[in-house]
């Protein structure tokens, strides 16, 4: 049953991508099985992480040079997850497609960055969950000028103060990798957050 069987681990730790709740359609694989591979071409379904529970939070995901290029960068609340749909598709989820958001299957608007299709691409996520605040990055530039340490321009508002982060893929093969605090990042942690998705206790 979609949304039911996600767990948490101890505060402080990084995420990874739930096997619980995550979509077979996915192999997951590499170091803490975070790298995550389309195994059939469509889009209903979704990979993701465990769930935290307030304070500020920054990850990325990487997609590596690719022909085609089809994916759903967000997350869920966390009572709303739901593996067998893409991001941004069902109740209480928020995803970004190229330059626009998407949330509860509805458009949302559209934003000035862009992933540089074929990429590679670095997918940057801020999420202040103490003031229910989200702000999306591309290779070092935030959407409309955002700025997640000041509190100021977020992509979206009003999400909720306990989410996972959700990814969905299209192709058969296509590829992502999460960082959720397991390495160094590529790109600048936004000042007062934590440098990475730490799951709630």
């Amino acid at each position: 049953m979609p949304g039911v069987g996600f767990f948490v681990k101890d505060p402080n730790v990084p995420a990874t991508w739930d096997t619980n709740n995550t979509n077979s359609e996915y192999n997951l694989s590499g170091i803490n099985n975070l790298t995550a591979t389309k195994t059939v071409q469509n889009w209903n379904a979704s990979c993701n992480t465990q769930v935290a529970s307030g304070g500020k939070h920054y990850c990325e995901i990487t997609v590596p040079h690719q022909a085609t290029w089809h994916f759903y960068f967000g997350f869920t609340n966390s009572g709303s997850v739901d593996k067998d749909k893409y991001t941004g598709s069902f109740a209480n989820s928020w995803a970004m497609y190229y330059t626009d958001l998407y949330a509860g299957g509805a458009y949302q608007k559209t934003t000035n960055v862009q992933v540089q299709t074929p990429g590679p691409d670095v997918a940057m996520l801020a999420l202040d969950l103490d003031n229910n605040k989200f702000w999306y990055g591309v290779n070092g530039t935030w959407a409309d000028s955002g700025d997640p340490a000041a509190g100021t321009g977020e992509t979206a508002s009003s999400i909720g103060s306990a989410v996972a982060i959700s990814v969905s893929a299209y192709t058969t093969g296509q590829n992502f990798t999460a960082n959720f605090g397991q390495s160094s990042f590529t790109h600048t942690v936004p000042t007062g957050f934590n440098s990475g998705f730490l799951v709630a206790p």
